[in-house]
C-alpha cells in the first residue's frame, strides 16, 4: 500500500514538473521596446512667436516587439496593455529644477521645457525618455557639424564624378533650423580653384550659415593624387634564331593615366637559366627572361615579364642539305641490303 502511495505522489510531482516546463516553453518571448529620441534631428530651439503649436510626439519613434507604434494618434487609453502619454515640465527658476506642467508648453512664453514620453510596452515595463526644448527670443547659436570634417580629402586625378559629390560629405545641425545640407559643390567656398586634372593640394572651406546669420566654418584641403600604375602591353613570347638580334624594346608599349610616355621610367631585368645577366645574348641558345618595370612620376609602378627563345640558327638550305643527305644514306642502305640478299641466294 505504501509503495502504491509513493508511486502516486511521484507521478503527481513529475506531472506538475512537466506541466510547468510546458508552460514555460509556451510563453511568448517579447522583445523590449526600442525608443529613438529626435532621430530625425528636428529643431529643439523655438524662436518665440515663430510657432503657435508643435507636435511633440514627432520627437519620439517607438518600435515595440518588432511593431512600429503610431504615437501621433495622441495619448492612448491607459486601460490597454500598451499605453503611452506625454508629460510636460518647465524649468522653475525659483526651485532651480523641473516642475510639472498641467498643459502643453506655451511656445509664446520664453522658457525651457522638458517633454517626457511615458510608454508602457508589451513587456509590461514602463519607459520614460525625455527631450528638452527651449523657447528663446533670439537665435545666437551657430550650427554644429553632424560629423567630423577632416583636414584632408584625397581624390584620384581626372575623377570628375567623384569630386562632383564632394559636398555630400558634409551636413550640419542647427537647434533652430534643424538639419542643414548642401545642394551642390557650388556651396563649398573656393571649390572653383580645385583642378581635378592637375596634381596638387587645394584649400577650400566648408561653411554653413543658419537663418539668423550664425556661421559654422572649417578649412580643409583637397589633394588630387595619382595612385594608378602605368600599363604595359607586350608579347609574352618572342622566338628568334641564334645570332639574330631582335629590337624587343620596340615591341613594348606603355600608357599612364597622367604622365606622358616620355615621363615613364623604364627598367629591365634580364635572366638566363636562372641567373641575372646584363642583357639578352642572342648567341646563347635557350630561354631568356626579361622583366620590365614601368614607374610613373608619382611612384606607381607596374611589372610585366616575357620570354625570348633563341634557337639554333640553321638556315633553310642547310636543312635541305641535311635532309637530302639523310635520304641518300637511307637509300644507300636499302640498296646495300638488297644486294646482300641477292648474293646470299646465289
Amino acid at each position: 500500500m505504501k509503495k502504491f502511495k509513493l508511486s502516486v505522489i511521484l507521478l503527481l510531482v513529475l506531472g506538475m514538473f512537466f506541466l510547468k516546463i510546458a508552460n514555460i516553453k509556451g510563453e511568448e518571448i517579447i522583445d523590449p521596446p526600442i525608443i529613438n529620441v529626435n532621430k530625425g534631428k528636428l529643431p529643439i530651439t523655438i524662436i518665440v512667436g515663430s510657432l503657435e503649436t508643435l507636435d511633440f510626439y514627432s520627437y519620439f519613434e517607438v518600435r515595440d516587439n518588432g511593431e512600429e507604434i503610431n504615437l501621433k494618434a495622441g495619448d492612448s487609453n491607459r486601460d490597454d496593455d500598451v499605453w503611452w502619454q506625454l508629460d510636460y515640465y518647465y524649468w522653475d527658476e525659483d526651485i532651480n529644477d523641473w516642475d510639472f506642467l498641467n498643459t502643453k508648453p506655451d511656445l509664446l512664453v520664453i522658457n525651457r521645457y522638458r517633454i517626457t514620453l511615458v510608454y508602457n510596452g508589451k513587456d509590461g515595463k514602463l519607459l520614460e525618455p525625455s527631450i528638452d526644448i527651449a523657447v528663446v527670443d533670439e537665435d545666437i547659436k551657430a550650427p554644429v557639424f553632424s560629423s567630423e570634417v577632416r583636414d584632408e580629402y584625397k581624390y584620384e586625378v581626372h575623377d570628375e564624378d567623384d569630386l562632383a559629390r564632394f559636398y555630400r560629405r558634409f551636413s550640419a545641425y542647427d537647434d533652430v533650423d534643424g538639419v542643414m545640407e548642401f545642394e551642390s559643390n557650388d556651396e563649398i567656398v573656393d571649390i572653383e580653384t580645385v583642378n581635378i586634372h592637375e596634381l596638387g593640394t587645394y584649400q577650400v572651406k566648408v561653411r554653413f550659415e543658419d537663418n539668423a546669420g550664425n556661421i559654422l566654418e572649417k578649412a580643409t584641403t583637397i589633394k588630387v593624387e595619382d595612385t594608378k600604375p602605368p600599363s604595359i602591353l607586350l608579347k609574352r613570347l618572342i622566338v628568334t634564331k641564334k645570332g639574330k638580334e631582335i629590337a624587343y624594346q620596340k615591341e613594348i608599349s606603355y600608357k599612364d593615366n597622367y604622365d606622358s610616355v616620355e615621363d615613364i621610367e623604364i627598367d629591365y631585368l634580364y635572366e638566363f637559366k636562372g641567373n641575372k645577366v646584363e642583357g639578352v645574348d642572342f648567341d646563347k641558345v635557350g630561354e631568356h627572361k626579361v622583366t620590365v618595370t614601368a614607374t610613373d612620376s608619382s611612384g606607381n609602378y607596374q611589372i610585366e615579364s616575357f620570354r625570348i627563345i633563341v634557337e639554333n640558327g640553321l638556315g633553310f638550305w642547310v636543312l635541305i642539305l641535311i635532309i637530302n643527305g639523310a635520304l641518300l644514306v637511307v637509300v644507300g642502305a636499302i640498296i646495300g641490303i638488297r644486294y646482300a640478299l641477292k648474293a646470299t641466294k646465289k
